[in-house]
């Protein structure tokens, strides 16, 4: 009996034991830190048994492509991009964009049913010169004209110290500073609408020193938010922020049950911002019986914040107080106080989640009468995770400040698609 087709046959099972697995995922692109991830050790990251319909999807997605020191392609985690083999120059271009039909029971006929396109926002993102000096530019096309929301530069050399400058957002409230694709429910709860400090320009020094244990944010701003070409007085806006893993940490993303795999994770945060800025309040617009912002004018504000934020496998829960100590300009005070909460389920992982979150405004504790309260559910139906998503959400907004019983209470639902990458 010959040997050589047994000696053949044995090389080819020993060589099949070398070749890695066609759908082996590498691990996600981070929002904005285009710089890569430390690999995980082998032992770390067990092979799964077969590819999971939304990677079969995100696999044929992706294009790649390789010349001499250049790498590009497609992908539904880093969207379009182009860069050098040491990543000290690269570009990536993405896209957000979110439609939605609502249906409210305002008194006004003409809004009770209407589309909206209301985010259509391209994206530029990348690394010059080095992996630690990253740009990211972000104009919105939606709306009445188009503006600019981000142009910012970080410099980064090391974990513990980095330095921000440009239009950005704020370091206040961590719902906030979670990248919209990435957020739970289709809006910000009524309370962050009305005690945040919104994008503004300026300068932040920031870190994740110990793997991200500890995050700290400081920085000194305009006050007088975005689209207004300058500091428009002689007062500055001072904000800081400070995060507290101690688990690990917890990255800003309020669908984590995405990931196939989620420990026990906790985090704590505190910030607060002083200086004279633009007010708004939040109320129920009269026309479409949907939440809103006012503006109400220029005071000198001191707002405090906390957050928690709780996640483990399926599950994930998130909360935040503020309260806020206001200066109007004829010299009263006023002081006032809200929050939120929500708590979501992934119970068909990773395409089906239910939510449902509360949130509370009073701005002004010294009179009565003027509570705001929104009690939403949510469902949300993942394609393609955050990339292609579908929501539908319930809401029952109340607002004492309106007598009438048509304006008092106010049902919505909202059915909103997103795309991004």
């Amino acid at each position: 009996m010959s040997l050589r087709p047994s000696l053949a046959l044995a090389l080819v099972l020993a060589s099949s034991a070398f070749v890695r697995p066609a759908y082996a995922q590498e691990e996600p692109t981070a929002e904005i830190d285009v710089a890569p991830a430390p690999p995980e050790p082998a032992s770390a990251v067990p092979a799964p048994i077969e590819p999971a319909p939304h990677d079969a999807l995100a696999d044929a997605l992706t294009l790649h492509a390789t010349a001499p020191g250049v790498e590009l392609g497609f992908s539904p985690d880093e969207g379009a991009f182009v860069r050098n083999a040491d990543r000290s120059f690269s570009l990536q271009i993405g896209l957000l964009v979110q439609m939605r039909y609502q249906l409210s029971s305002t008194p006004d006929p003409a809004r009770e049913s209407e589309f909206i396109v209301r985010m259509v926002r391209p994206q530029l993102r990348g690394t010059v010169l080095a992996p630690w000096i990253r740009y990211f530019v972000q104009p919105e096309l939606a709306g009445q004209s188009a503006r600019l929301l981000d142009l910012q530069i970080d410099i980064q050399p090391h974990e513990a110290i980095g330095l921000r400058a440009g239009q950005f957002l704020t370091p206040f409230s961590r719902t906030f500073t979670t990248p919209v694709p990435r957020l739970l429910f289709p809006d910000f709860s009524i309370a962050n609408d009305a005690f945040r400090a919104d994008r503004d320009t300026g300068a932040m020094l920031f870190g994740t020193p110990f793997e991200g244990l500890l995050e700290y944010y400081v920085g000194i701003f305009n006050g007088n938010r975005i689209d207004q070409g300058g500091n428009d007085d002689d007062q500055m806006l001072y904000m800081a922020r400070l995060v507290a893993s101690p688990l690990g940490r917890v990255a800003l993303d309020e669908t984590p049950a995405l990931a196939a795999h989620v420990p026990f994770r906790i985090s704590f945060g505190v910030n607060g911002y002083l200086g004279e800025i633009t007010r708004t309040e939040a109320r129920v617009d009269a026309t479409t019986g949907l939440p809103a912002t006012a503006t109400l004018g220029i005071e000198h504000q001191r707002t405090l914040g906390a957050d928690v934020a709780l996640q483990w496998e399926t599950l994930a829960l998130q909360a935040e107080l503020y309260y806020r100590d206001a200066t109007l300009v004829d010299g009263t005070t006023r002081d006032a106080i809200g929050g939120y909460a929500h708590l979501a389920w992934m119970f068909f992982r990773p395409y089906l989640e239910v939510a449902a979150r509360v949130s509370v405004v009073d701005p002004d504790l010294a009179s009565g009468g003027d509570v705001q309260r929104v009690i939403e559910g949510l469902i949300n139906f993942y394609a393609l995770g955050n990339h292609l998503k579908l929501q539908l959400r319930y809401a029952n907004t109340t607002d004492e400040r309106q007598h009438e019983p048509a304006r008092n209470t106010i049902h919505s639902g909202t059915l909103q698609a997103q795309l991004s990458f």
